[in-house]
């Protein structure tokens, strides 16, 4: 395989894995948040990144979905399927823009609020405008199309239009 790839199929990986997290998120409850002493956004984000210090376990739970990812088991750990820089890097886009992220994607509904949403659309949502915005190095067209995926994957039957038309219009009123 590749490095370019290796690269891009690490990253399909990890961006799932983030928007499962986010959507996870919203179990989050207030006693929680009150038991670590935190507020709400910054313990789903260390949720988030603490996967990273779990990798046998999250490794050993998960090989039937790296293997349908053809992804080789043998001998390696999550780091090797992952792009942890990647996770990171978004992961701190989404904590520090979360409340703009939602604006946007807010500003570009047509007859709809974002609490009217599901959970699995503004998760995908959420991760996709991150990368549009706040990654360089992610090109629209691939942030669109791997956000486009997870709503067919996981959203209802008309999220991955839903999605698409949503972004798209985000990225138009940005050029």
């Amino acid at each position: 395989m590749s490095k370019m790839h290796e690269m891009h199929a690490k990253r399909i990986i990890t961006r799932e894995i983030i928007m499962k997290l986010m959507f996870q998120s919203n179990s989050v409850t207030e006693e929680e948040v009150k038991e670590v002493e935190t507020d709400k956004r910054t313990l789903v984000y260390d949720r988030i990144k603490s996967i990273f210090d779990e990798i046998d376990f999250y490794v050993e739970n998960n090989i039937d979905y790296l293997e349908e990812k053809s992804v080789e088991m043998t001998g390696k750990k999550l780091d090797d399927y992952v792009d942890r820089d990647y996770a990171l890097k978004l992961c701190d886009a989404l904590k520090d823009n979360i409340e703009k992220i939602d604006e946007m994607i807010e500003k570009n509904l047509r007859n709809w609020t974002i609490d009217r949403i599901s959970y699995v659309d503004v998760s995908i949502l959420r991760v996709a405008v991150a990368e549009l915005v706040y990654m360089d190095e992610i090109p629209d067209a691939v942030a669109i199309n791997e956000a486009v995926k997870l709503g067919a994957t996981y959203g209802g039957e008309k999220s991955k239009t839903f999605i698409n038309g949503v972004l798209g219009s985000i990225v138009d009123k940005s050029n």
